[in-house]
């Protein structure tokens, strides 16, 4: 008998754990080993079940799934994949730096929600697709807010940088010329400089052009038939 993947479902809803227990036990390589409803519920089932992924709600009677991630996360073999109504943006990239493995909303089609879990025990980071938006403008923001500029001042300075005249730039950026053209001056006077060649020189000595890190294609699909997603670490 080949190996299954162990799982374990927190959740507080009788429906919801039914469920998720029958969606999941459509798949052979899948098996359903325990659920609890409260976090205190789950601490103490969670030794005896040994899971391979922990599925946990976001909201519990007695606390947030995201306590018990924090709490277990890297102290113990389980993986954790947030299921949950909440898509707040804040909840899950707290989810996610907790100790999360993955976060997926409730109304998750069956097929995808196996494949979600067989993302997490592959090492992957599997996302709901309506949330990956929302996550990468968190992420773009917290690096404008340490550069001290906009994401599209950034964008623009790339431009700039590989010496993209002010027409080249208008369709990069899907804009008139003539807005491109503002943009350009727009951001010289931001930076105190009176040319390209000086707002490139400056960009480049405070390390202003570095746009790599947030590559949209760090965001890949988990695979063809599915529209989860997966952060590459």
């Amino acid at each position: 008998m080949t190996n299954t993947t162990r799982v374990f479902l927190v959740d507080d809803h009788p429906l919801i754990v039914e469920g998720m227990r029958t969606l999941l036990g459509y798949d052979e390589g899948l098996t359903v080993v325990g659920s609890a409803g409260t976090l205190s519920e789950a601490h103490e089932a969670l030794k005896h079940a040994q899971p391979d992924v922990v599925l946990v709600d976001e909201r519990l009677p007695d606390g947030s799934g995201i306590e018990l991630i924090a709490l277990l996360a890297g102290k113990v073999p389980w993986r954790f994949l947030m299921v949950s109504s909440n898509d707040n943006i804040d909840c899950v990239r707290r989810a996610l730096d907790s100790g999360a493995s993955g976060y997926v909303l409730k109304d998750i089609a069956g097929e995808r929600l196996r494949e979600a879990v067989h993302a997490v025990t592959r090492g992957e980071c599997p996302l709901d697709p309506r949330l990956t938006g929302s996550l990468l403008a968190g992420i773009r923001q917290r690096r404008d807010e340490r550069t001290g500029l906009t994401w599209r001042e950034r964008e623009l300075l790339s431009f700039l940088a590989d010496g993209l005249t002010n027409a080249q730039i208008s369709q990069r950026m899907r804009v008139a010329p003539r807005t491109a053209k503002s943009y350009v001056g727009a951001l010289l006077n931001r930076l105190g400089v009176d040319s390209r060649a000086a707002a490139v020189g400056l960009a480049a000595r405070q390390g202003l052009l570095t746009m790599s890190d947030s590559d949209p294609r760090d965001i890949t699909t988990t695979s063809t038939q599915t529209e989860v997603m997966a952060i590459r670490h």
